[in-house]
């Protein structure tokens, strides 16, 4: 995918201990797998630690300064900045083919991001809240599972080409 397409946005959600992770690291392995550049998106219920306080990056950020720290293999940035996911979007999604995001059951990316929610059940019979919007599949528990997700990048990736 060219550098100047935006990136497709898939939203799963679902209540705790539903898969979430589980799938976003399914869907990372089979998608990176396929060449394409996979962003996942989470948000932390706790303030995020580049290193162990005392370490020189986290000495550095609390000094006031921005972070970046690279090992060759990999680039890490860490910026006093207020975010949200579009904010998270705009600046790690730069180039990536399709965005993963945990949870954000409300909240859809601003223009000009198209998402694409799917509701993971826990088990046979539960549904998802009735008052969620946007909602493509809700997606029972097991192994066809991975291939439900699958169709649904799939078929957004085909109409973003």
């Amino acid at each position: 995918m060219s550098a100047d397409r935006t990136p497709i946005v898939l939203m799963i959600c679902g209540y705790k201990k539903s898969g979430k992770t589980t799938l976003i690291e399914q869907l990372a392995h089979e998608l990176t797998g396929r060449g394409l550049r996979v962003l996942a998106v989470k948000r932390a219920g706790r303030a995020l630690e580049a290193e162990p306080p005392g370490k020189d990056s986290a000495r550095f950020f609390a000094a006031g300064a921005d972070v970046a720290a690279y090992d060759g293999e990999q680039l890490m940035l860490r910026r006093h900045a207020r975010a949200d996911l579009a904010e998270a979007l705009e600046r790690a999604g730069a180039g990536c083919d399709v965005a993963l995001v945990e949870g954000h059951k409300t909240e859809d990316p601003p223009e000009p991001y198209r998402a694409v929610r799917v509701w993971l059940l826990r088990a046979e019979g539960e549904n998802p809240p009735e008052d969620l919007q946007g909602l493509r599949a809700a997606l029972p528990p097991g192994p066809e599972r991975l291939e439900q997700a699958l169709a649904i990048v799939e078929t957004q990736l085909a109409a973003n080409a």
